[in-house]
């Protein structure tokens, strides 16, 4: 979706158009778990999985928790959706978690939206080049990931 939308809307029009949809996307699941709980969660994510963070040091202590929503969501390629829903349980207040949310993933939405452009432009070279800083940085937060 974001290399379309760079396509499409080049990078500034593509990147806007993402953030606001991953705004409006992350206030849905965010108010929707604060509202039901956990039992919404548990059609997405396996109880064991919600546990597992629920009861985790981080997750009880709201400045280190914030501080690993940051670095999963400004990481390329870790996963998130999980922590969206997560979120919603969490003494974060909406404002601070949505801003948090959107706003950290710019870095690595820049990158895929400025390839999706360059990419409608044919400057190959400089797609390989990007793809390649993407998976640099995954794989960097895969193992930042597997380590915590």
């Amino acid at each position: 979706m974001e290399i379309v939308s760079g396509m499409l809307y080049g990078t500034w029009g593509g990147m806007l158009l993402c953030l606001v949809g991953i705004f409006i996307g992350t206030a849905i699941v965010y108010f929707i778990v604060r509202r039901v709980g956990t039992d919404f969660i548990q059609l997405f994510f396996k109880k064991e999985q919600i546990d597992n963070i629920r009861n985790s040091k981080l997750f009880k202590d709201t400045r280190k928790f914030e501080l690993l929503l940051f670095v999963v969501f400004v990481l390329p390629l870790v996963p998130k959706d999980i922590f969206i829903y997560i979120g919603g349980l969490s003494p974060i207040k909406p404002k601070k978690f949505l801003t948090l949310a959107t706003l950290s993933r710019i870095p690595g939405l820049f990158i895929t939206v400025y390839a999706g452009n360059k990419l409608s432009e044919g400057e190959f070279l400089t797609v390989i080049i990007l793809i390649a800083l993407f998976l640099v940085l995954g794989i960097l937060g895969y193992i930042i990931s597997r380590k915590n």
